[in-house]
């Protein structure tokens, strides 16, 4: 947040601004540690756009492996946008789950070629890019 502010200034929603990306973190406990990214996430300067989705929409990471009374999947990938840009658009975000393993039965629905219990694209998701207002972050458009 230090950084954004030091870029815009002391209202810093008030500017055109996005965090886009794997921030490697999930909000809440779990897993035997707390969440490093919570200030960042519900700081009043921004909007996740991921939870525009219904809950059990957001997540975009599968854990094969979560301890005993964790969930398989989490949200790890956000789109965080300034107070202002959020408010310009009525958008909701699209997470791309073909790349994820078979075994991710959370996910249903076809995988991109190749992609079985045994082999993956992404552990989160396959193309890893991020959408807002119809533009996506790594390359593409949809």
């Amino acid at each position: 947040m230090t950084i954004v502010q030091a870029r815009f200034g002391v209202n810093p929603g008030a500017a055109a601004w996005a965090v886009v990306g794997d921030l490697n973190d999930f909000l809440g406990a779990g897993q035997g540690t707390t969440s490093g990214i919570t200030d960042l996430v519900t700081w009043s300067e921004v909007e996740n756009v991921v939870d525009r989705l219904p809950t059990a929409e957001r997540w975009t990471h599968f854990f094969e492996r979560a301890p005993a009374g964790e969930p398989h999947v989490r949200q790890l990938d956000y789109i965080l946008l300034s107070t202002s840009l959020a408010a310009g658009t009525t958008a909701v975000p699209v997470i791309e789950r073909r790349g994820l393993s078979t075994k991710a039965t959370e996910a249903p629905g076809p995988r991109f070629p190749g992609v079985t219990a045994k082999t993956v694209a992404s552990d989160h998701g396959g193309d890893r890019h991020h959408c807002v207002k119809g533009v996506c972050v790594g390359g593409s458009t949809v």
